[in-house]
C-alpha cells in the first residue's frame, strides 16, 4: 500500500462513439497496489479528459486514502499538453499538493509499470472478453465482480502472494491517511524549491516561464539570466550573474489553504482554460473554394 500503479486501457467490446474521440472508445482507469496486486479501483468512462481525471482521483482518494506515491506514465492527461512545462500539469499539482511522492515512468516503459500492466492483461482475458459488455454500465458491473473476485478468490502466481488471493496474501494491510479537509493549494511547490532554468530577456525586457510573462526589464533585453524558484516565499528569483536583479511573485497560483472540494474545482478550472488556450492557438482551418 505505498506504491500505486495507474494507467489506461481501452475496454474493446464497446463500439466507440462515432460522434466521439476519434483514439478511444470507452476506457478503464485502473489503480493498482504494486505491493499485493490489489486493485484499488477500476473506472470506466467514454470521455477522459484531465479534469474528469482529477475528479475521477479525487473520488478514489477520498474512498481509499492518500498513498505515498504514486507511478504513472507520460499520458497527456496525467502530465499536460507537453511533458516539457515548466510546472506540473493539475493532476500532478493535486497529487503533490497532499503529499504523493510522483514516479513518472520515462517514455516507452510500459515495463516500468508492470504490475498494472499486467492486470489490464488479466482482466482483458478473464472478464472482459468473457462477458462481452457492450456499454459502459456493463463493463463498470463486470469489473467491480471482478475486482472483488480478483482480490478474495483469485490464486495470484506473484511471488509475494504464493498461489494464493491477494487479501489472504496480505490479510493485514496498513491504512491509509484520508484525504485533509483543508489542502494548500500551492503546496506543490515544495516540490520544485530551487527548481532553476535559464531563460534570455527578450527586446520587450519580459522572460516566459510556464506560459506566463514576467518583466525584468529592458536594460536586460538579450541578456540570459537564471531564475530560481523560492517556495517559502512563493517568488521566482531572477539572477544576473551572482546579483539577484528582480523577485517575481509567481503567476497563477491559486491562493493557499482552501477545502478539497475547492481545490479539486480550480484545478479542473485550470484545465478548462488550457483547453481554451490550446484551441485558440490552433490555426483556422482554410475554407474550401469551390469552382465550376
Amino acid at each position: 500500500m505505498q506504491e500505486i500503479e495507474i494507467d489506461f486501457t481501452d475496454v474493446t467490446t464497446i463500439p466507440p462513439d462515432p460522434t466521439g474521440k476519434p483514439r478511444h472508445a470507452v476506457e478503464a482507469f485502473a489503480w493498482i497496489d504494486a505491493g499485493t496486486a490489489i486493485p484499488f479501483a477500476v473506472v470506466v468512462d467514454g470521455n477522459f479528459h484531465m479534469a474528469s481525471v482529477i475528479r475521477t482521483t479525487a473520488q478514489i482518494l477520498q474512498t481509499h486514502g492518500v498513498p505515498p506515491l504514486i507511478r504513472m506514465d507520460r499520458n497527456p492527461r496525467f502530465v499536460g499538453s507537453t511533458a516539457k512545462a515548466d510546472f506540473p500539469s493539475p493532476f500532478m499539482r493535486l497529487l503533490l499538493n497532499l503529499g504523493i511522492q510522483i514516479d513518472l515512468c520515462p517514455p516507452q516503459r510500459p515495463d516500468k509499470k508492470g504490475v498494472v500492466e499486467r492486470f489490464h492483461k488479466t482482466y482483458q482475458e478473464e472478464c472482459i472478453v468473457k462477458h462481452w459488455p457492450t456499454t459502459e454500465a456493463e463493463a463498470q458491473a463486470h469489473l467491480d465482480t471482478y475486482c472483488t473476485w480478483y482480490t478474495t478468490e483469485r490464486p495470484h502466481q506473484g511471488r509475494g502472494c504464493a498461489n494464493r488471493p491477494p487479501a489472504a496474501a496480505y490479510p493485514d494491510r496498513p491504512v491509509l491517511p484520508a484525504v485533509p479537509a483543508m489542502v494548500d493549494a500551492d503546496g506543490w511547490l515544495r516540490a520544485r524549491d530551487g527548481w532553476t532554468v535559464v531563460r534570455q530577456v527578450n527586446r520587450h525586457g519580459a522572460i516566459t516561464i510556464d506560459t506566463q510573462h514576467y518583466h525584468i526589464g529592458t536594460r536586460s533585453a538579450g541578456q540570459e539570466v537564471a531564475v530560481t524558484l523560492e517556495a517559502t516565499t512563493a517568488e521566482l528569483v531572477v539572477r544576473s550573474g551572482e546579483t539577484v536583479i528582480k523577485r517575481l511573485r509567481i503567476k497563477g497560483l491559486l491562493g493557499g489553504m482552501m477545502s478539497f472540494e475547492q481545490l479539486v474545482n480550480q484545478l479542473c478550472e485550470q484545465c478548462r482554460q488550457e483547453r481554451v488556450r490550446l484551441r485558440n492557438r490552433q490555426p483556422a482551418r482554410p475554407r474550401k473554394r469551390w469552382t465550376r
